[in-house]
């Protein structure tokens, strides 16, 4: 019975030192565990938060795509504008050109009219140099 005892007292010694002996090791496994679930807390926030970054990223980059059409559809349309408004401009002053022409022309013809000879023949000949001024020489 002795030897039984001994077993038994060995047994308990044995089984209390294992018991002493996890009780740090499962503390420590128990703070691993407690940093790993921050962790593992901490990632999942910024998954989070770069998914909401993403949607936004994504929404600006439509919102931008969009105003790059708007713009170039505007800048076509204000291009065209100024393009007709400058045919317009052009053919105004095409049109001016020609009046302002036409008004020389009338006022060219004018001055011819009232500079003519009472003949009806024009008077190429310079002042002193006809048939007489040769004569006289």
């Amino acid at each position: 019975m002795s030897s039984l005892i001994t077993v038994l007292i060995v047994f308990a010694a044995v089984v209390a030192g294992a018991v002493l002996a996890l009780l740090p090791t499962m503390a420590h496994f128990r703070r691993e565990m407690a940093l790993l679930n921050g962790r593992m807390d901490q990632s999942e926030q910024a998954r989070v938060r770069a998914n909401t970054q993403l949607l936004e990223a994504r929404a600006q980059v439509e919102s931008l795509q969009q105003e790059l059409i708007d713009s170039k559809r505007n800048g076509a349309v204000q291009a065209a504008s100024a393009s007709s408004r400058a045919a317009a401009a052009a053919a105004e002053a095409k049109a001016a050109q020609v009046r302002a022409k036409a008004d020389l022309m009338q006022q060219l013809e004018a001055n011819d009219k009232s500079s003519q000879t009472p003949s009806g023949f024009a008077d190429t000949q310079p002042m002193g140099t006809g048939f007489g001024a040769l004569a006289a020489r």
